[in-house]
């Protein structure tokens, strides 16, 4: 299993929505991100280039989501967010990204996205992104790409079903209803809350070829 660096709640404002209400003022989202990668080296070392740096990961979101980039769904940010995560360095393999927006729907505490992306799915192949250390041999690099090539593979495996298949999640519907089995619950309407997860597949990465 592939180890992580993760920073939890970002909060940052950005201009995001379909409809002309939403887009009038910059709203808040809060940004999870789990970055897999190995830290055996930095751990070894001492040096946070032999590792992914969460300051340098999480100042590169928010500048994304403070800039002028005219997306309108949070399908799109969420994937900038995890191309912005894995951009940091090659020793980023994969990212899970988890964002909540809030009052987003009318009833509903907040709406959320949750993905999970590798290098490949943003980038392509792994290997062409590596770039020769100085005094590195071929075979010290062919090693740490092999090796780069087994922590994706675990942490997809790790991320079980998200490596499959995105989520959009609505939480704490409050709807009003007649609900129970007792005739003194059937009187009046009572508050429930829902929470929902609709599973989307993952579509297919683009054949370059074709």
């Amino acid at each position: 299993m592939s180890d992580k660096i993760i920073f939890q709640d970002l909060e940052v404002t950005t201009m995001l929505g379909n409809d002309v209400w939403e887009r009038k003022k910059k709203m808040p989202l809060r940004v999870t991100c789990e970055i897999h990668t190995s830290i055996s080296a930095a751990g070894k070392t001492d040096k946070i280039n032999e590792s992914v740096n969460y300051s340098q990961a999480s100042k590169r979101v928010r500048a994304f989501a403070e800039s002028d980039h005219n997306l309108q769904s949070l399908e799109a940010f969420s994937e900038k967010v995890a191309s912005e995560c894995l951009s940091v360095t090659p020793r980023a393999l994969a990212v899970r990204v988890f964002i909540r927006k809030s009052r987003a729907l009318l009833h509903a505490q907040h709406v959320a996205i949750e993905i999970f992306r590798t290098r490949e799915e943003i980038f392509g192949d792994a290997e062409s992104e590596y770039v020769r250390a100085e005094g590195e041999s071929d075979e010290d690099l062919a090693r740490r790409v092999e090796a780069a090539k087994k922590e994706i593979a675990a942490a997809t495996r790790s991320a079980g079903v998200l490596a499959r298949e995105d989520h959009i999640i609505v939480q704490r519907l409050s709807l009003n209803t007649i609900i129970g089995i007792n005739r003194w619950e059937r009187h009046y309407k009572q508050v429930v809350n829902i929470d929902l997860t609709l599973c989307c597949e993952k579509l297919p990465l683009p054949d370059d070829n074709a």
